[in-house]
């Protein structure tokens, strides 16, 4: 009740994947086992394609480096680009953080977010087939050679208001403030030597590929 399960039979292994109502949108979560698992790097689930688009008039919320709001993205994103494959936890050429929305002024908008409070290796996916935008999400193994991919948390989709990206970031927030990363409160209400970062740190570098210096 309130949950849909589908199977697929693939070479050597098993995929599970498991939707679930929510009252405000659905939630998402696979597993696929088996001896033949080990081949796979990843598994992209869900893939919401041919996202229906008001032109000007659509937004794209992303958390990639320090974060995009990009206008129109159906007309303006690449099939491959960097926002094809960008990884989480990732600040140079991946998201830092584990949200993205897309909304429309006026009509609405969805909120999508992995709800993993282990910050795993993941993928925020965002491009274009057809003329359509295209939003994913993939999760991967964690230890190579496993005979099992799991996603060990909710990968979820609600629907906003969509008057902004500062609503779906909000959404975030509620979720971020209830994980170990923000255990201690906000910075400002910190003891400030509680404050390794800034207090102890002595110096930190910007490495950049050799090839590009």
């Amino acid at each position: 009740e309130g949950s849909l399960t589908l199977y697929w039979s693939l070479s050597g292994c098993r995929l599970e994947a498991t939707v679930t109502l929510l009252d405000d949108g659905l939630s998402f979560s696979f597993l696929l086992t088996g001896p033949g698992a080990a081949k796979y790097h990843a598994v992209e689930y869900p893939i919401l394609g041919a996202l229906s688009s008001w032109g000007q008039d659509s937004y794209l919320a992303h958390a990639y480096a320090t974060g995009l709001l990009i206008r129109n993205p159906a007309a303006h994103l690449p099939a491959r680009g960097r926002l094809r494959f960008c990884p989480y936890p990732e600040g140079f050429s991946g998201a830092t953080m584990q949200f993205m929305a897309y909304y429309h002024p006026g009509k609405g908008g969805l909120y999508l977010a992995a709800e993993d409070g282990q910050a795993r290796q993941k993928w925020l996916n965002a491009y274009t087939h057809r003329g359509s935008l295209v939003l994913s999400h993939m999760h991967g193994f964690e230890h190579i050679g496993t005979a099992c991919i799991r996603q060990n948390y909710p990968f979820v989709l609600r629907l906003y208001a969509g008057e902004g990206w500062e609503e779906a970031a909000d959404l975030y927030r509620a979720f971020a403030h209830c994980q170990p990363w923000c255990a201690r409160g906000p910075a400002y209400a910190r003891r400030t030597e509680d404050d390794w970062l800034r207090e102890q740190v002595g110096y930190c570098t910007f490495g950049i590929s050799a090839s590009h210096d």
